[in-house]
């Protein structure tokens, strides 16, 4: 696209939002072009960023890298003035700007172009049984979310499951076993990111459609602070965390002319279920092939992820981090993407959650110093000590300093060492309680699954890969430690001390 064409267009669009976000306030309008303005400067960043890939995944990496920007910048703005719609205005003004003289010096260049592995664009023959597959696999769908729907209530429960129809469960299993077969016939990688954004949502959707009022605790008191920062720019006293999702959440409801209570709703649903696969399943595309890497994304929903059901800023940083450690891997083996996309996430994970960003944070200045090192043994075994230490006190010394700052009673450190043994055999029925018995010892299965993912690795001229994976394991593994058995924080309640 040539800089003139691009100029008036961005004038048009940027003009528009911001006449509607000052004076018109005109829902259509507000919806409309923001859906533009997302779309089109995402995908000029995709074009930058990620020239090789297809029109879905390169906008919806820009549409990750636009939001990213837009969280540290309003960050940073909301601790030096309020968050208004004037500021959110020179926002939208400037951010044309940015990814103009962004894409010109950083972006990617389009002669880098990894090794085509012939595997990668085989297309088998596709006939009646892959049509035929397509139909159950819709009416599946469509079935799953019709139960999820008629289960709605505003009635007080205790789970989900008590409103429910079991026929869920043989539909949701049914559904997985048509998508895996249709990804077996044909390797094609926006259809089968599609297909798996679907289960991932079905996942993280039942709690936001069931519970009429909304679902949990927290999140009531993350949307009142949303609320109040949305109609005066800022909430008293400025705490130095979850301020990433507050301002997030205010700029587009503003932008958008919507209640804030529908964005803080389907934000982190939303948000898990396309980018946590999509990142999975470009990055273990590159690393290992596109036939396997939906399977490999699917076996992400084996970790039970209770965090991503309703938006709070602790799951929100979470799931950034996720998307953060699989472009992370993919850059340590084939330097895909840019490393200021890593930086980005990783201050991103930090402005909304600084417990979650302070190993973000180190993990991806290990992935630059790790892809940087050649062949000096002496300078990977130092990084790796410094790396490990790091991780291991970073959060524990953030914690003292927080008491410090807020005046709060001294850290006592004390011995409380506890070891819970495995609970394979506590249950009556192995079998029966097969939910209760995987629960129990989640912990152990993840290990035996990094095992088998850190031996595949290794195969996959990916040798760096676990050995970071090891190092951030072990030097975390050593900071949960320290935090359950030698810190009580006074300043959190006995609840938070635990969690």
């Amino acid at each position: 696209m040539s800089f003139l064409k691009y100029t008036i267009f961005s004038l048009f669009c940027v003009s528009v939002l911001i006449y509607n976000l000052l004076w018109g306030h005109f829902v259509p309008l507000g919806i409309g072009f923001t859906l533009i303005f997302f779309i089109f400067f995402s995908w000029f960043i995709g074009e930058k960023f990620w020239p090789h890939e297809k029109f879905i995944p390169k906008t919806l990496f820009g549409v990750l890298a636009i939001s990213s920007g837009a969280i540290i910048l309003f960050s940073i703005t909301y601790y030096l003035c309020k968050i208004d719609a004037l500021v959110i205005s020179v926002y939208l003004f400037i951010t044309p700007i940015i990814i103009g003289l962004l894409s010109k010096f950083v972006g990617a260049k389009k002669a880098i172009m990894p090794p085509v592995d012939a595997q990668k664009i085989i297309k088998p023959k596709i006939g009646f049984i892959f049509f035929f597959l397509n139909i159950l696999i819709f009416t599946a769908f469509v079935f799953l979310f019709y139960i999820i729907g008629t289960a709605r209530t505003d009635n007080s429960i205790v789970s989900p499951w008590e409103t429910v129809n079991n026929l869920i469960f043989p539909i949701y299993f049914l559904s997985i076993f048509f998508v895996l077969s249709a990804v077996y016939l044909k390797i094609k990688e926006t259809y089968n990111f599609l297909l798996i954004a679907v289960i991932f949502f079905a996942h993280f959707c039942v709690a936001l459609i069931i519970y009429k009022l909304g679902y949990g605790f927290d999140s009531f008191i993350h949307r009142a602070a949303e609320n109040y920062i949305g109609q005066n720019g800022e909430i008293q006293p400025k705490s130095p965390y979850y301020i990433g999702q507050y301002v997030f959440v205010v700029f587009l409801a503003k932008l958008l002319t919507v209640k804030i209570e529908w964005i803080d709703k389907l934000l982190l649903p939303i948000f898990s279920s396309i980018f946590m696969p999509i990142a999975a399943v470009w990055s273990l595309g590159r690393i290992f092939n596109k036939k396997v890497a939906p399977l490999l994304a699917l076996l992400i929903l084996a970790i039970p992820w209770t965090n991503f059901i309703v938006t709070t800023p602790y799951g929100l940083s979470m799931a950034i981090l996720t998307v953060t450690v699989f472009f992370g891997i993919n850059y340590l083996v084939n330097g895909r993407p840019t490393f200021i996309i890593i930086l980005s996430l990783a201050l991103t994970t930090f402005f909304v959650h600084p417990i979650t960003g302070l190993p973000t944070l180190l993990f991806a200045l290990a992935l630059l110093t790790f892809r940087k090192i050649k062949t000096n043994r002496l300078f990977e075994i130092s990084s790796a000590i410094v790396f490990f230490i790091l991780s291991a006190l970073s959060v524990p010394v953030a914690m003292v300093i927080f008491s410090r700052i807020n005046d709060a009673a001294p850290v006592v450190w004390q011995w409380n060492f506890s070891l819970i043994a495995p609970d394979l055999f506590k249950r009556f029925n192995f079998i029966l309680d097969f939910a209760y018995s995987y629960k129990m010892n989640i912990g152990y299965f993840l290990i035996i699954f990094a095992v088998l993912g850190l031996a595949c690795a290794n195969k996959k001229r990916a040798a760096k890969m676990p050995a970071l994976g090891i190092i951030f394991f072990a030097g975390l593994f050593t900071s949960y430690l320290i935090l359950k058995n030698f810190a009580v924080f006074p300043l959190l309640g006995e609840g938070e001390n635990q969690n």
